[in-house]
């Protein structure tokens, strides 16, 4: 349950697609060929999701390793691009390759921001680099590299790690924005688009290496938590993760530490509020206990959040499953007490912030308005792969924290976390500046309060 909030700008933990030429097996380096036979050890004996994506969506683990193999010739470079992308191919958005070294993994932006309409897709955002120019905004994406969208977003999506099918389509789509590759090797290079004036128009690419936060520059630190509140009366709180951490930092205290004190600071802006939003639409997700400090906003008694088994590494069993909760915070939930609370949700959502979204379903403390969560289980365990630097992260059983179950009592792979009303944008929408989401949901706040007093 860690996919970083980080992972929205790279959603796109999986790099392009460029298969190189067979290589045959004499063609390995012998350290090479050990490493991958360990990635194929961990894959089939460590990796607590294999049955059910054996299952569903008919991975081969020894197809997998075999290609890898083929690929495992040449520079250094072409061994890593090839470990890279085959992490994807496991169809488990916990089974990533990445390198702590800096200066391996790029991230790179094309400027668009594409959304999921009911119209189909739009360009609904477009800032720098060189692609924007004087394009009219929303506008519909019909072709991408000459092929109509629908078909690229499902080719796409077969090469991208996501725990289901929609979350993997969702990944294709924004990586028609933003993508992380060890070389710039671009998912997309011309996208067609259906103007407002039923022009058509296509735009060829121009892809720009992308910092997230330019802390050199003076850049002042990012928030992933922000308050406002609306002029209707309610608390609008955005959480773009259930960690605040940032590149260059792994320790998790400190990522804690900044989600505290980005939350304090939001909500400052709850005071004399009727009602709160929580809006996790693009949430990708963290940690749960620190989900489980959302909650804490929202509740007024314990309430079931994940029940773990936890697994004793040195006897190589389990012990009995243990319920984890959350309870009410006081000093925080005195804002909210006694006020209706609704939940965004969208299939960017996904590990800690899927289990969050069922819990809070689950218990009926909220609604839930939007696109269903995509659940996964996550806690996965790193190995490190000496050949190549890298580290393989895989959801692992054999962890303290490897195997759990929803708040309703059911595994979380490779589900999606049902909402109370679903609600997709149109074209309009976006055009008038409209979040028919946060819309219906004030609008449901304004109803129960009619209703309260009449």
């Amino acid at each position: 349950m860690t996919r970083s909030w980080l992972s929205k700008m790279g959603i796109c933990m999986f790099a392009m697609i460029g298969m190189m030429p067979n290589t045959v097996m004499a063609d390995i380096p012998l350290d090479r060929l050990r490493e991958i036979n360990r990635i194929s050890e961990i894959m089939t004996t460590k990796w607590s999701n294999l049955a059910i994506h054996k299952e569903k969506d008919g991975v081969n683990v020894q197809k997998i390793i075999d290609g890898l193999k083929k690929r495992a010739g040449g520079s250094d470079e072409d061994y890593f691009v090839a470990l890279y992308e085959t992490a994807g191919l496991f169809r488990d958005s916990h089974v990533n390759i990445f390198w702590p070294k800096d200066g391996i993994l790029k991230k790179y932006t094309s400027g668009l921001r594409v959304a999921r309409v009911r119209e189909g897709y739009a360009v609904i955002q477009c800032t720098p680099p060189t692609n924007c120019g004087n394009l009219p905004l929303p506008t519909s994406v019909i072709e991408v590299d000459g092929k109509p969208i629908d078909d690229w977003i499902r080719q796409r999506a077969t090469v991208l790690g996501g725990s289901t099918k929609l979350g993997r389509q969702s990944r294709a789509m924004i990586n028609l924005g933003w993508y992380t590759a060890i070389r710039q090797n671009p998912p997309a290079q011309s996208v067609t688009l259906l103007l407002p004036n039923s022009v058509i128009k296509t735009v060829n690419l121009n892809w720009e290496k992308y910092v997230w936060w330019d802390k050199e520059a003076g850049e002042p630190e990012p928030h992933c938590i922000k308050g406002e509140r609306h002029p209707s009366g309610t608390f609008i709180l955005t959480v773009e993760a259930f960690d605040c951490g940032l590149p260059g930092d792994r320790s998790w205290k400190n990522g804690y530490r900044r989600f505290v004190r980005n939350l304090k600071g939001a909500l400052k802006n709850a005071r004399n509020a009727d009602s709160i939003i929580v809006d996790v639409r693009e949430n990708g997700g963290g940690k749960p206990w620190i989900a489980k400090t959302i909650m804490q906003l929202l509740i007024d008694k314990e309430t079931l959040y994940e029940t773990e088994f936890p697994f004793d590494e040195k006897r190589e069993t389990y012990g009995e499953p243990k319920e984890r909760t959350a309870f009410p915070k006081k000093k925080w939930r005195k804002y909210f007490q006694g006020f209706p609370s609704a939940i965004l949700s969208g299939i960017e959502c996904g590990s800690a912030c899927a289990y969050f979204v069922l819990a809070v379903k689950t218990a009926s403390t909220a609604m839930v308005l939007g696109e269903p969560a995509e659940g996964s289980n996550g806690s996965p365990k790193y190995y490190e792969l000496s050949v190549s630097g890298a580290i393989l992260t895989v959801p692992s059983d054999q962890w303290p924290w490897g195997r759990s179950l929803g708040a309703d009592g059911q595994p979380m792979e490779r589900r999606l976390i049902n909402v109370d009303k679903k609600i997709l944008p149109s074209i309009n929408d976006y055009r008038n500046a409209k979040d028919p989401i946060l819309e219906e949901a004030i609008r449901d706040f304004r109803k129960e309060w009619s209703l309260r007093t009449k």
